[in-house]
């Protein structure tokens, strides 16, 4: 295995953006990790917190592997950027109504049990 600074300089190199991005969404796990540490609160018999750290920890390693992938091609520089710019967008757009509706208690997918609850799985759906 090589060494993980070699495989992120490598990664930073390919895609800065999307490194980065992947890298907050580690630190977002990492975060709702010790959280959910000191907060026994349960949606559907289940830590609140763990449904958001599942998604941080899969959305940090899609960006990962799109930041790596996007090494290979070349002479796209002004695409590549927009791209990922637009996968940021989206992913923040998923990951806060997930972690939003965690500190709220409340499930986050398939949820229309008040106007808000509703708006939001609505917004995450459309996004």
């Amino acid at each position: 295995m090589k060494n993980p600074k070699i495989l992120w300089e490598a990664l930073v190199r390919r895609n800065r953006l999307l490194a980065f991005a992947g890298l907050i969404m580690l630190l977002l796990f990492l975060i709702l990790a010790v959280v959910s540490l000191f907060d026994s609160t349960t949606i559907l018999g289940i830590n609140r917190w763990i449904k958001p750290m599942k998604f941080s920890i899969s959305i940090a390693v899609y960006l990962w592997t799109i930041a790596w992938l996007a090494g290979y091609l070349e002479d796209r520089a002004r695409e590549i950027r927009y791209i990922s710019l637009g996968l940021i967008i989206t992913m923040i757009s998923e990951i806060v109504p997930i972690v939003g509706q965690a500190a709220r208690g409340r499930l986050s997918h398939f949820n229309i049990s008040s106007p808000f609850d509703g708006a939001v799985f609505s917004f995450m759906r459309e996004s």
